[in-house]
C-alpha cells in the first residue's frame, strides 16, 4: 500500500478516516450518501488498484 500510495500506513489510515458512506431511511426511501473526499483523499484513492 505504501509503494502504490506514496504515503505510509498511518498517513493513510489518517487522510482517509473520515471516507466513510452512510445509507439513511427517510418515509420509506432508502439514500445512500457518498462521502466527501478531501483533495489527499482523493489523489490517494485514485492510485489504489480499481479506484476504491
Amino acid at each position: 500500500m505504501q509503494n502504490r500510495t506514496g504515503v505510509t500506513i498511518k498517513k493513510l489510515v489518517q487522510t482517509l478516516r473520515v471516507a466513510r458512506s452512510a445509507t439513511i431511511d427517510v418515509n420509506g426511501q432508502r439514500l445512500t450518501l457518498d462521502p466527501e473526499l478531501s483533495p489527499a483523499a482523493r489523489e490517494i484513492v485514485d492510485r489504489l488498484p480499481g479506484g476504491h
